[in-house]
């Protein structure tokens, strides 16, 4: 079930890559739009589900999953 949350958080990332380069954003703001995006939406994903606890907050292999 790991495997689903990074691959989840990964999909938001590249999302929020993608949602930057549409609007020319410049790598700052990219780069906080796509932190914003994968943790959001990884958040919202676990909450929905009914996760008590956040994944990411307990786990520090997202945080370097989302730096690549």
């Amino acid at each position: 079930m790991p495997i689903l949350s990074y691959l989840g958080i990964f999909v938001f990332a590249v999302t929020g890559v993608f949602k930057a380069r549409t609007k020319h954003f410049n790598l700052i703001s990219a780069i906080i739009l796509t932190f914003a995006m994968a943790y959001g939406g990884g958040t919202t994903c676990d909450l929905l589900i009914g996760i008590k606890h956040v994944s990411w907050v307990n786990d520090n292999f997202i945080i370097i999953l989302e730096a690549l």
